[in-house]
């Protein structure tokens, strides 16, 4: 009966004592992963897309090595060819080299002393002999090429300023040149070459830049400008030779800076190049419409071969670049006009006159 009674005043004081809450643990706490930051590289340039349409996949990839087979380490800047002979600008003269074998360029001769450098050359069709026009300084002088090995200046003509870029059409047989006046501004002029082989300046125009490359089309000629606006310009051809006022057609500006150091129209595009090599639809001439643009560096100039582009220029940090690449289309059509450049093919081999002559060869990766 004790033992019953202890049992249950035990029982009545458990429950008597207020329970004790629960406690509960808060769970680990986690810091949710922190986002990465990617800082945007100053040299990379956006571009500005005259249209909202998305742009087609614009990867490309090297399908061909370069491998340089030969060098002259002259101040040689520009270069045309006919058959196995490249024509170049040597400092105030213009150099013959025979380049029948690439690894072994051979001199051929030399031009005298013209007024001024040379680094822009165009052939001009003709018979029994093309003609050779080039720059030097502010005049063009034509070469007659038609004893071997020699040249001989037969007409010189002064321009309005220093000449940065050549462009003939070889179906009107009109040559634009461009070029500087003082610092900044620039012009076009549209020269005649004539049944009789001399030159007849037809009209000129102001630009408020002055043009690094130019490129003809029907009915067009765009210019691409270097300064403080820079851009693309393009002139309305009335007629062949006619020339008027320039307008502003893909704007440079501080963000998205645009100096074209190479034109080339080729069937309904046009391509140009300065930090990659792009394409634009130039069916509209006053809105090109960019279809696609290669990643890449600062492209000096470039030769669309077939659906591959063979390129020289440079990285930021000013290391020379030579590659050949293929491009998201096929290039379709011939180039319109003749072009003064630094570049040229022969036999596959890409060769190069910008400070230096340089021939490479192409071999499979």
């Amino acid at each position: 009966m004790k033992k019953l009674l202890i049992f249950l005043i035990t029982v009545w004081l458990v429950a008597c004592v207020p329970a004790q809450p629960t406690q509960t643990v808060p769970p680990e706490k986690t810091n949710p992963p922190i986002p990465k930051l990617t800082h945007p590289n100053p040299t990379d340039t956006a571009i500005i897309i005259p249209t909202s349409a998305p742009l087609p996949s614009t990867s490309v990839h090297q399908t061909l090595a370069l491998r340089q087979v030969s060098q002259i380490q002259e101040n040689i800047n520009g270069i045309v060819m006919r058959d196995d002979v490249a024509f170049v600008g040597l400092d105030q003269s213009v150099e013959m080299i025979d380049i029948s074998q690439h690894e072994k360029p051979r001199i051929i001769s030399q031009s005298e002393s013209l007024p001024g450098e040379v680094s822009l050359l165009l052939l001009i069709p003709g018979e029994p002999d093309p003609l050779l026009v080039v720059n030097s300084d502010r005049y063009l002088v034509v070469l007659d090429l038609s004893i071997p090995n020699t040249f001989t200046p037969i007409q010189q003509v002064e321009l309005t300023g220093s000449l940065t870029a050549m462009i003939f059409d070889p179906q009107a047989n009109i040559l634009y040149a461009g070029g500087k006046v003082e610092k900044t501004t620039g012009f076009i002029s549209a020269i005649e070459i004539t049944s009789q082989r001399q030159m007849n300046i037809i009209e000129s125009i102001e630009m408020p830049e002055f043009p690094l490359s130019l490129g003809l089309a029907e009915g067009s000629l765009f210019a691409g400008a270097e300064g403080y606006q820079g851009g693309l310009y393009r002139i309305q051809l009335s007629s062949p030779g006619e020339l008027s006022p320039a307008i502003l057609v893909i704007e440079s500006t501080p963000v998205n800076p645009l100096q074209p150091f190479n034109l080339q129209v080729i069937g309904e595009r046009l391509y140009l190049s300065y930090k990659a090599i792009e394409a634009y639809d130039i069916s509209d001439p006053e809105q090109p419409q960019q279809v696609w643009r290669t990643a890449g560096h600062v492209v000096r100039e470039f030769r669309a071969v077939g659906d591959q582009i063979y390129w020289f220029g440079w990285t930021i940090k000013s290391e020379n670049m030579y590659e050949v690449i293929d491009v998201p289309e096929a290039v379709t059509g011939s180039p319109v006009g003749l072009i003064a450049g630094c570049t040229a093919m022969h036999d596959e081999a890409f060769l190069i006159a910008y400070e230096g002559f340089e021939i490479y060869e192409t071999s499979q990766k």
